[in-house]
């Protein structure tokens, strides 16, 4: 195992088209994360579905504490959470897409199978398509979020503090005398 470096390029995460390091990655991923859940959690208020509000809320403090403090054990949980979200998301997309091709792509074959009167074929391929972005971007995600707890283990194998990214400053040369040491030089 090499020594933990905590520049090391394998904690570079390519997102947005840049590098950045897997910490930067994780929480700002992280917050848009937040929005989007919190968007939906509005959306179920609306609908009434307490047992899923609470259940959102709940992951979403759960993210934000395990990412923004560095805690591992909360991570992982999150990750397991999230991996069953992408499966279920997945196994949606297969099912929906499935259907759609044992209709054939018939539009009307489809709309006549449908129950609910207010979803057409069109609607059902918007569901699909929103799905399979979903399920591309939980994938992403969960990618960065594994990165970021490899990290946070190697640096805690090491006992290292957290990184904090600062703004390199010169230091400046000052025209003082050195500090009193307690010793007289007479």
């Amino acid at each position: 195992m090499s020594p933990y470096a905590p520049n090391d390029p394998s904690y570079q995460h390519c997102g947005c088209c840049c590098r950045m390091h897997v910490t930067t990655a994780a929480k700002s991923f992280t917050v848009f994360n937040v929005i989007f859940m919190g968007v939906n959690c509005l959306s179920d208020i609306k609908v009434g579905h307490p047992f899923v509000v609470t259940f959102r809320l709940a992951a979403m403090a759960l993210t934000i504490y395990a990412v923004f403090w560095e805690k591992r054990k909360p991570l992982i949980v999150f990750i397991v959470y999230y991996a069953i979200v992408a499966g279920v998301s997945i196994f949606a997309c297969v099912f929906l897409a499935f259907s759609f091709l044992i209709a054939g792509g018939n539009v009307q074959r489809i709309n006549k199978g449908l129950k609910d009167k207010d979803m057409d074929a069109e609607k059902v391929i918007g569901l699909v398509f929103q799905v399979i972005v979903y399920s591309i971007v939980i994938c992403y995600y969960t990618k960065i979020l594994l990165n970021f707890r490899r990290y946070l283990e190697e640096r805690d194998q090491v006992d290292q503090p957290p990184v904090v990214f600062e703004a390199r400053t010169e230091e400046k040369e000052t025209d003082a005398p050195p500090p009193y040491d307690g010793i007289s030089k007479a």
